[in-house]
């Protein structure tokens, strides 16, 4: 279950995009004074264009316009994530109001290259255990974005699969999460989940896309039936 945005559809991206960018206008106010026309900034892996266009849709929506009321500055770091910390820190150098991450990877590289720069995440696996909450009901802080793994949801996937293919029994949990928290949650709710069902599950985490390729291979070898 990773968390990366290349795994979530167009539809899943735009719903989330849906949610953040109406908060967009009210950071962007709370920013620092800035000339006419606000600056924000939009950090995401290469490889992407249809989430770039759900992002610049999602604002058109609501009345703004790349170059005529806001001005967006895009960054694309490499699909493995080598030149981000890179791309991040160039970002915040270019006088953006706030940020737009599109997942939690880029939230990190953010926060490490300016900790107080305003961001929406469009898809954070832990909001709260990450730092960029204090708690879901009161977030404070100047970061705002949609917790795709609170608990209770990877117990729930658990459930479905099992409906969906009750013969099942052996079930390898990938997880490329980031940070604090997210394969943490994803394992601890799996492991619960699988004693009530009658399951299986085995913990395969990875961080690169070595890593995957390896757990992947791991998982075919130790005859995992589904890879949630």
């Amino acid at each position: 279950m990773s968390p990366r945005e290349d795994s979530y559809s167009r539809r899943q991206f735009i719903g989330a995009l849906a949610k953040v960018s109406g908060t967009l206008p009210l950071l962007v106010t709370r920013g620092a004074a800035a000339p006419s026309l606000q600056r924000i900034g939009f950090l995401i892996r290469a490889g992407y264009p249809q989430l770039v266009d759900a992002f610049s849709g999602e604002l058109a929506r609501l009345g703004h316009t790349d170059g005529e009321t806001i001005v967006i500055e895009k960054r694309f770091s490499q699909p493995d994530l080598s030149d981000l910390p890179a791309q991040a820190a160039e970002l915040v150098r270019s006088d953006v109001a706030l940020i737009l991450a599109a997942s939690l990877s880029q939230a990190l590289a953010v926060r490490r290259a300016a900790p107080d720069m305003p961001m929406v995440i469009a898809t954070c696996a832990g909001m709260v255990s990450n730092g960029f909450a204090k708690t879901v009901d009161h977030p404070g802080g100047n970061t705002t974005g949609i917790d795709e793994l609170p608990p209770g949801v990877t117990a729930k996937r658990l459930s479905l699969l099992k409906v969906a293919a009750p013969d099942v029994s052996r079930i390898g949990l990938l997880s490329t999460s980031e940070g604090i928290g997210g394969y943490e949650t994803q394992l601890a709710d799996a492991q619960r989940a699988a004693q009530r069902l009658g399951l299986s599950v085995k913990p395969y985490p990875a961080r690169s896309l070595a890593e995957i390729e390896q757990a992947l291979a791991a998982m075919v070898k130790d005859n995992m039936q589904l890879f949630p």
